[in-house]
């Protein structure tokens, strides 16, 4: 039952994959599909990706605050304030 299972989620990631356009996305998507189904236990499958969703928004929105507060301009105005 578990082949099929990931044979559909990997045609779902394929498919996916090409209607939006990132096709690049197939090999990294499949990679972690797999990882997931395979080394997850069966009960723990949707909670195990919730919280991968979640780290992952999570790291995402540091990241994008870590860029609009460490701008270029802002770096170079606080080292102009630095040196005066």
């Amino acid at each position: 039952m578990q082949i099929v299972f990931l044979l559909i989620g990997i045609t779902c990631l394929i498919v996916l994959s090409q209607f939006l356009g990132y096709p690049g996305a197939i090999q990294g998507g499949s990679v972690v599909f797999y990882i997931v189904m395979l080394n997850t236990p069966h009960d723990e499958y949707i909670s195990y990706a919730i919280n991968r969703m979640i780290d992952t928004g999570v790291g995402v929105f540091i990241s994008i605050l870590i860029n609009v507060l460490l701008s270029r301009q802002n770096l170079s105005r606080y080292f102009t304030f630095i040196k005066e």
